[in-house]
């Protein structure tokens, strides 16, 4: 069900700041997953064309290879993370919450305030790093501007911290309607708030 849908709205009305941070979010996580899936694949090939450099006799080893594999293993990494955040992919996480009781909610609570705030720093020493970088050509691959390569860490982070926010306002919308009895419509809201094909 997507969001803003006929049969969505017909049962429950979604907050509109969570409609508001849906948008964003709905664009910039699609954009990570083909920043991540075009990052891997260039990844393979250049791993193959150092391979194939080194394996051809009297062939000079492809020198920049290398270094484009570091600063696409960067984009890649950065690029996922704000998806694995979304998704919420701690298993072993989930275990545990789930014998915790009573004392469930406020855990996932405080675990998503501070992964809210780690990322809020995160971006401040990440765009910190950025300007450390940017204007220093690459070695092998003059052409690249480190600063480009970079600048993946705060707007990674700038995402996750819109992530961990979206859970928080989630957890808080869902369990006052908990609270008041409206566990017909927790599917619903589920559905609603869902981003899709992330």
């Amino acid at each position: 069900m997507k969001l803003g849908t006929p049969s969505s709205k017909k049962h429950l009305s979604v907050p509109p700041i969570l409609q508001l941070l849906n948008v964003p979010l709905r664009l910039a996580l699609r954009v990570c997953k083909w920043i991540a899936l075009i990052t891997i694949t260039l990844m393979s090939l250049v791993a193959t064309l150092q391979v194939v450099s080194r394996m051809i006799p009297g062939m000079d080893p492809f020198s920049w290879t290398e270094e484009a594999s570091l600063f696409l293993m960067v984009y890649m990494t950065f690029a996922v993370l704000p998806i694995a955040s979304y998704r919420n992919m701690h298993t072993i996480l989930d275990m545990l919450l789930d014998r915790m009781g009573a004392f469930k909610f406020p855990t996932q609570v405080f675990i998503n305030l501070c992964c809210l705030i780690t990322s809020v720093a995160c971006v401040y020493y990440g765009f910190i790093f950025y300007r450390a970088g940017a204007g220093t050509m690459a070695t092998t691959l003059d052409w690249v501007d480190r600063g480009w390569v970079y600048a993946a860490i705060p707007i990674s982070f700038i995402l996750m911290s819109l992530v961990y926010l979206h859970h928080l306002l989630a957890m808080f919308l869902r369990r006052g309607m908990d609270k008041k009895g409206q566990t017909a419509g927790l599917d619903v809201f589920d559905a609603a708030i869902h981003i899709e094909h992330i």
